[in-house]
């Protein structure tokens, strides 16, 4: 795969200008965090490097290196390979502790091969999406590129009523206002109105050969007209437009379990066809054993406390 936008010097600067400092270790970029809660009183920083390609072994010891220089107890190295049918297991590696270790972005994602016509892109898809494209079509849904204020504002507006609804976390208005302007002029809004009614907005972003769809909301009306079908589509479109040869769904349940949160979102983007992806495994590259199993053990008894609560 190639190089993904969240290792990019854009997102580096997104980063260190929503306060967490991006900081580039030989060819991979890498952000300094405070301790989680209550540990953030604590001199000592952790280290996360999202998405990031094949890792030769000088590359852990240029993280190494500038992890030490930042006070970190341990690195998250989240990888953007994907599995295959003989994964990659790190068992050892020379002069460094490194143990599996829990994902921050999703384990799989889909992707849509854009090098694809539109009509091979159609042919590919659910019977049921391809109708319900028709069927925004013929209620007079009408797909828009914003990339302007009104749109990220029609954007925010959207996604907070989405999270409200569906009960999920968003970032704060200043995260994505942050991200509009540093990354301009690779992110394009989308719209979807009818009559004068916003019924949808996607947040899109180009980097390199990828179009990536990480944020997006949605009315709570006029659900009928299939609206969101077709601004899906019209993303992909868009994306052909561009010259991009991947379209990223940014995440993806592993599988069809519908108690999962993910379910119904995931079986909507499975419906345009793409292919299903995981992941490779994500380690922590640890440079205080001590403080790192303190952190850990406390990690684990804060979950359970948290879970104790919620019961």
């Amino acid at each position: 795969m190639s190089r993904h936008i969240c290792q990019s010097k854009e997102w580096a600067q997104f980063k260190t200008k929503m306060g967490t400092p991006a900081i580039k270790a030989g060819t991979i970029w890498l952000t300094v965090h405070a301790l989680p809660k209550p540990f953030n009183i604590l001199p000592w920083k952790v280290g996360y490097c999202p998405k990031v390609g094949e890792m030769l072994e000088n590359d852990w010891d240029k993280l190494a290196v500038e992890g030490k220089k930042q006070n970190c107890v341990f690195i998250k190295i989240e990888s953007n390979e994907i599995k295959s049918d003989r994964p990659k297991v790190i068992t050892q590696l020379r002069n460094y502790a490194i143990t599996q270790s829990s994902r921050t972005f999703a384990s799989h994602t889909l992707l849509l091969d854009l090098t694809k016509s539109e009509e091979e892109l159609l042919a590919g898809m659910h019977q049921k999406t391809r109708y319900n494209i028709k069927v925004a079509e013929r209620h007079g849904v009408v797909v828009e590129e914003k990339n302007d204020d009104e749109g990220l504002n029609i954007f925010l507006k959207l996604q907070k009523e989405t999270a409200a609804r569906q009960k999920f976390y968003v970032h704060p208005d200043k995260y994505y206002q942050t991200l509009f302007l540093t990354c301009h002029a690779n992110t394009h809004i989308l719209t979807a109105k009818l009559g004068n009614e916003c019924l949808g907005a996607l947040f899109l972003l180009r980097y390199g050969d990828t179009f990536y769809y990480p944020y997006g909301g949605t009315a709570d009306i006029h659900r009928e007209t299939m609206f969101g079908t077709l601004l899906m589509w019209e993303a992909i479109r868009l994306g052909k437009r561009l010259g991009c040869k991947t379209f990223d769904m940014w995440g993806a349940s592993a599988g069809d379990d519908p108690k999962d949160p993910w379910s119904g979102f995931t079986r909507f983007k499975k419906g345009f066809g793409g292919q299903l992806v995981e992941f490779e495994n994500t380690y922590d590259l640890v440079l205080n054993k001590p403080l790192y199993f303190l952190l850990t053990l406390g990690n684990k008894v804060r979950w359970a406390l948290l879970r104790l609560k919620k019961s």
